[in-house]
């Protein structure tokens, strides 16, 4: 469990707010799917008003229902605005994840680095010439 919590994948949600994010979308979701299926007469199920809600945030439309009142036409658009946030949120948050796994390696490096400097006087030709030559791929 520590493993997972320390994992930049984690991070990335914790500092999102991802998880609740999700939870509140879920809920939005299935409260507009029961309005819906309440408000509007096309829908003789809570389970075709949730697959038309599937259907409208993924963006499929097979079109086999539709809303036909004004109030449901209202809350699908709600519902879509709601879910492309959602979804620009979640797109978001594997950056983050890219970023902070990327901030991490160079902050390993820079230390490996830090630690060589520390003894300068101690290092070869050799490994003088391959830090510098990491300095100046950095710079470039």
């Amino acid at each position: 469990m520590k493993k997972w919590k320390n994992s930049n994948f984690y991070l990335a949600l914790k500092s999102t707010h991802l998880f609740r994010i999700l939870a509140v979308f879920m809920i939005v979701y299935w409260i507009i799917a029961y309005l819906i299926y309440r408000i509007d007469p096309s829908f003789d199920t809570f389970g075709e008003s949730m697959w038309y809600c599937f259907e409208l945030i993924s963006t499929i439309g097979f079109g086999e229902v539709v809303a036909v009142t004004a109030a449901g036409k209202v809350l699908s658009v709600c519902l879509s605005f709601f879910s492309i946030a959602v979804i620009a949120i979640i797109t978001s948050t594997i950056v983050n994840y890219y970023h902070l796994a990327l901030r991490r390696q160079e902050d390993t490096d820079m230390i490996r680095i830090m630690k060589k400097l520390e003894h300068l006087e101690e290092l070869e030709k050799e490994e003088l010439a391959a830090l510098s030559k990491q300095f100046r791929e950095w710079h470039s």
